[in-house]
């Protein structure tokens, strides 16, 4: 899958094109692949918990992970996911 700004692609058939209201709304209707505004909200509030403290980590036991490590893998697994609308 490949990422395009909606609002690029409709401003350049605009221009390039005369875009179809009808295409437009097309475009408009497709669902959001990946939010990145949602993405930060998620990583903003993975940062501010306490989630090694309440023991819900699932690295907790694991040898070779520590509390960084498991910040950053879990951080990953939330930008991986793209937290779609």
């Amino acid at each position: 899958m490949r990422l395009i700004n909606a609002e690029k692609l409709i401003e350049d058939m605009r221009k390039n094109m005369g875009i179809l209201e009808e295409v437009e709304e097309v475009i408009n209707a497709q669902p959001t692949a990946y939010d990145l505004d949602k993405v930060i909200e998620e990583l903003d509030k993975f940062a501010h918990s306490d989630i090694c403290y309440r023991n819900h980590c699932r690295y907790i036991n694991a040898d070779d992970i520590d509390c960084e490590n498991c910040g950053a893998l879990c951080a990953l697994e939330i930008v991986k996911r793209g937290v779609t609308a």
